[in-house]
């Protein structure tokens, strides 16, 4: 009997996350991950299939380690009004942060999805729906920080739980916390997009939508006082 090779599948895959997030997917070779990951592509093929098998475990990953854990403070059904207008701000401010501390050469600058789906999704409907997906994910979570700050001119907090998202879907948002939603997930996917060229643009367009977040939440923060 052959010996079973044994490898750490999170390691695996999250040096994979990392070079497809510096390269962009069409970019990296199996050459390169062979070497990221120190798997041979035999092994490689055996527990994802193919090099896109590894790209979409990877991207889950990102998902679920860098971006929902980013977006948890905004759906808190705990937040008070107060609470949800400062995570708001907090979103924008602790990215500014980080993109302004990564060392120039780490791989993490940007945005995978931003990085290494423009052009997979041209040819891919799946990976054109995973970034769709992100982006809607993006925008709700806005919206529900936007309304449960808006609830301090009433005196009330409105739940939005990540939880109860369809107990939430059923319930009409209001436009103007959609449309400014929509322009805040713009300005951090955009900010995304130039972390990698113009670091001090990202930046800058990070505090723009925290002064964003600022102003549309004023009564939240009156209301502590």
């Amino acid at each position: 009997m052959g010996r079973q090779q044994v490898f750490d599948t999170v390691h695996a895959v999250e040096a994979a996350r990392d070079l497809f997030w510096q390269l962009g997917y069409e970019a990296v070779s199996l050459t390169d991950l062979e070497r990221a990951t120190g798997l041979n592509r035999s092994s490689i093929y055996n527990a994802f299939g193919s090099k896109r098998g590894l790209f979409d475990v990877a991207v889950e990953n990102y998902l679920e380690t860098i971006i929902r854990p980013r977006i948890a403070p905004l759906l808190d059904p705990s937040n008070s009004p107060s609470a949800a207008a400062d995570a708001l701000i907090r979103y924008f401010t602790a990215l500014a942060e980080t993109v302004a501390a990564l060392p120039a050469d780490s791989p993490r600058h940007g945005c995978l999805l931003v990085t290494a789906a423009p052009g997979i999704a041209g040819q891919d409907e799946t990976v054109r729906q995973v970034v769709a997906d992100y982006h809607s994910e993006l925008v709700g979570a806005f919206t529900a920080a936007l309304e449960r700050a808006g609830g301090a001119q009433a005196g009330e907090v409105q739940v939005a739980a990540a939880q109860d998202r369809q107990t939430h879907a059923d319930r009409p948002s209001d436009p103007k916390s959609v449309s400014r939603a929509r322009l805040l997930a713009s300005l951090s996917v955009s900010a995304f997009a130039l972390a990698k060229v113009d670091r001090g643009e990202s930046i800058v367009l990070l505090h723009t939508g925290a002064d964003f977040a600022t102003e549309w939440t004023e009564a939240a923060h009156l209301q502590r006082f």
